[in-house]
């Protein structure tokens, strides 16, 4: 008989492995693209496979509401996402996982949440803005102002 061992090991992974968006304070912009970013040597297994890297997004940020970025990447040290366009909040994470070829896995997450914004966009009417199907208009605006920059904050 052939001896063999059962991997029931995870992969080890560092709680500060994934480096960007971790620190405090981020804003990214809806609809952008991001550089996520890891430290590869923080990620560790004997029977890492060559794709053993998934990335998720959670807007809540505990990943309740967990929505897949990529799965089946390399372990290279970044991603560039495609942020949704759609979306304001300020409590947003991205959670990386390591999978070996027996299906055990380990995660870190984004150590601080960030924030995405969904940018606003001038109608060119002069008497408002709109924001994706919504319209607002400015009550009472001062006709000798000719430029208002508008920026979005979160509520």
């Amino acid at each position: 008989l052939t001896p063999f061992t059962i991997d029931t090991i995870a992969p080890a992974i560092n709680s500060a492995t994934l480096i960007t968006p971790s620190a405090e304070g981020i804003k990214i912009n809806g609809g952008s693209i991001y550089e996520i970013t890891w430290n590869v040597n923080d990620i560790f297994d004997e029977n890492l496979g060559e794709n053993p890297i998934k990335l998720e997004f959670s807007a809540l940020g505990n990943f309740s509401d967990a929505a897949t970025i990529a799965e089946q990447l390399p372990n290279s040290g970044s991603y560039f996402w495609n942020v949704p366009a759609n979306l304001n909040t300020r409590t947003a994470k991205v959670k990386i996982t390591a999978a070996d070829l027996a299906n055990n896995y380990a995660s870190d997450e984004s150590d601080n949440p960030f924030s995405i914004n969904y940018p606003l966009l001038y109608s060119g009417n002069g008497n408002g803005f709109k924001n994706q199907n919504q319209t607002y208009r400015f009550r009472n605006f001062p006709k000798f102002l000719k430029t208002i920059n508008l920026t979005q904050q979160l509520r």
